[in-house]
């Protein structure tokens, strides 16, 4: 009994220090392609004060109209495991992404998940000592399929051919 107690105390008081954060991300569009956009960022995590505890939302700016797919992710590249991030839950707009745990190396990530509406990424985890992450995320949005513009084509044609038919009648 006393044990249990005791593991909620320790939990409440994990879960009751975290620090949360809210950042905006611009996302820039392609100079190449005008469906392409892409947000970037770096976030240096200081020395814990009241834990080791943190929680970062980004929206990402402007908002992209219509359905659109999304590609990316957070990182971190630790030398030393005070270094290291946790990753405990990494979602884009409700969608947990998979977080992996490696050597030197952690993170989340998501490929060709379709998305509409505003972007918002949840980032939270925890860390021993001051450490760093990076992310990006790249989106692409709705692109006509060639068996579109073929369809278009023809219903253009299929049109053509009604109007000249009623021009010679």
């Amino acid at each position: 009994m006393k044990s249990t107690l005791l593991a909620l105390l320790l939990a409440g008081a994990a879960t009751g220090s975290a620090v949360a954060h809210d950042y905006t991300v611009s996302l820039l569009q392609s100079p190449h392609h005008p469906n392409e956009w892409t947000g970037s960022f770096n976030l240096s995590l200081p020395e814990p004060i009241d834990g080791n505890y943190f929680s970062d939302t980004y929206t990402f700016s402007p908002t992209l109209n219509g359905n659109f797919m999304a590609n990316g992710g957070v990182v971190n590249f630790y030398g030393n495991e005070s270094q290291h991030i946790h990753f405990t839950s990494v979602s884009l707009n409700g969608k947990k992404l998979d977080t992996a745990d490696g050597f030197f190396i952690s993170g989340a990530h998501l490929f060709d998940t379709g998305f509409s509406g505003p972007l918002v990424l949840t980032v939270k985890g925890y860390t021993g000592a001051s450490a760093s992450y990076s992310g990006s995320l790249n989106i692409t949005t709705a692109v006509p399929e060639p068996e579109t513009y073929g369809m278009l084509l023809g219903g253009l044609a299929l049109v053509g051919v009604v109007a000249r038919r009623r021009r010679a009648a």
